[in-house]
């Protein structure tokens, strides 16, 4: 369980979260939804550790991490399958598992050596989520996953991204609805 006491998170001199207070469990899909510069963002980065923040946030365990942000941020110089093994080392087993990931997700054989200026955006959001699920984390967090994909393509991410639920915790950012999470916090007017 992730506990959260009285984190409260600032830019500049504006408060975005004030003394926000929250268990999280250790699995199931916990989605935080409200309104564009609420915050949402901002939580998931203290949850990470990449952004600074008053209060606690703890666990009742040593826990790791992966993440699919809002930027694919994959590396230039390596293609579509080194950059999803890049998570763990580059070598024929990772490679291989990297080419599976990559094929739930809707890549074809042509499309595993591509370079990043090859991919479309709603490619390269599919290699990030392909990267997230490489390493079998314990909490996988998600912010807007699912930006730039079609209909077809996002039902392929969602269940690469969301099928582990009952086995480790997901934090889930999206403006899509669809999703049934254990849990969702609505983020802002939380003073």
């Amino acid at each position: 369980m992730i506990e959260l006491k009285n984190v409260s998170i600032s830019f500049d001199d504006k408060m975005i979260i004030n003394n926000l207070s929250l268990s999280l469990p250790d699995t199931g899909l916990v989605t935080f939804s409200g309104a564009s510069g609420s915050g949402k963002t901002t939580l998931l980065r203290a949850l990470l550790g990449l952004k600074k923040f008053v209060g606690e946030i703890n666990s009742n365990r040593s826990l790791t991490f992966s993440a699919v942000f809002q930027e694919s941020n994959l590396l230039p110089w390596l293609t579509a399958a080194e950059n999803v093994a890049a998570v763990c080392e580059i070598n024929a087993e990772n490679i291989e598992k990297a080419k599976n990931l990559l094929s739930q997700v809707g890549f074809d054989e042509g499309d595993f050596d591509k370079l990043p200026n090859e991919l479309s955006v709603g490619m390269a959001r599919r290699v990030a989520a392909a990267r997230a699920v490489m390493i079998d984390a314990d909490v996988l967090v998600l912010d807007e996953p699912f930006a730039g994909l079609d209909e077809d393509n996002l039902s392929a991410v969602a269940d690469l991204l969301l099928s582990k639920r009952s086995e480790k915790l997901i934090i889930l950012v999206t403006h899509i609805g669809d999703f049934s999470p254990d849990f969702d916090y609505k983020i802002g007017n939380n003073d």
